[in-house]
């Protein structure tokens, strides 16, 4: 069964040598290829198949490409889309990611990668070059020490020690155990930690801590 393929690239150069070489790949089917979001509204119903994989520029006249993934999906949920740009910073590649993008490569990137990824793609995985991987790390990485800044500042040292032990993935025993206090010791911390920063979880602890 081929794969349906939506490319929405301005660069006409690059469009279309983006198609020429999927049209080489009998498991590729092109079920779009335009120059913009607005170009995709207006052509949608058109569109005869719904596509698995859409690649995005991020720079598009217009509306930009992290705008039309809430766009694209609203027509196409489960679709994988992936974000194509020359643009490589902080600020872009959260926004995809935060906006739903399943995937980032900067521009110059092999197109092969995507054929070698379409497995991972159609489960629902991610494609990330390795320069926007290291970009989002070091992003990540910034975000969560601001973040135990501002965290930590609420709690006492043997609190910071529970929370530290909690998002390793330490159960209540195993934190009694590391710390040498009682399970019920531990269990009165984590009410504490909870009532400090106005959480009911621990997921809510992950999240808090991550997003």
């Amino acid at each position: 069964m081929k794969i349906p393929l939506g490319i929405i690239e301005d660069d006409i150069v690059l469009r279309e040598s983006i198609e020429s070489f999927f049209s080489a790949y009998s498991q590729i089917e092109i079920v779009f290829s335009l120059s913009s979001i607005e170009n995709f509204l207006y052509n949608e119903k058109r569109i005869k198949k719904a596509p698995n994989i859409v690649l995005i520029d991020i720079a598009l006249s217009g509306l930009s490409g992290i705008e039309g993934i809430s766009i694209i999906r609203s027509f196409y949920p489960k679709t994988n889309i992936i974000i194509i740009s020359g643009v490589c910073n902080e600020t872009s590649v959260w926004k995809a990611v935060m906006a739903g993008a399943n995937g980032y490569l900067k521009k110059p990137f092999s197109l092969k990668t995507i054929i070698d990824k379409i497995e991972l793609l159609t489960n629902s995985g991610t494609l990330i070059s390795q320069e926007v991987g290291e970009v989002l790390y070091s992003f990540l990485s910034n975000k969560k020490k601001d973040k135990q800044i501002a965290i930590f500042g609420l709690l006492t040292k043997r609190e910071i020690e529970v929370v530290n032990l909690l998002l390793l993935g330490f159960s209540y025993k195993k934190i009694a155990d590391s710390l040498n206090v009682s399970y019920y010791t531990v269990n009165a911390h984590i009410k504490n930690i909870y009532g400090k920063l106005k959480i009911n979880s621990k997921d809510e602890l992950i999240i808090l801590f991550y997003q």
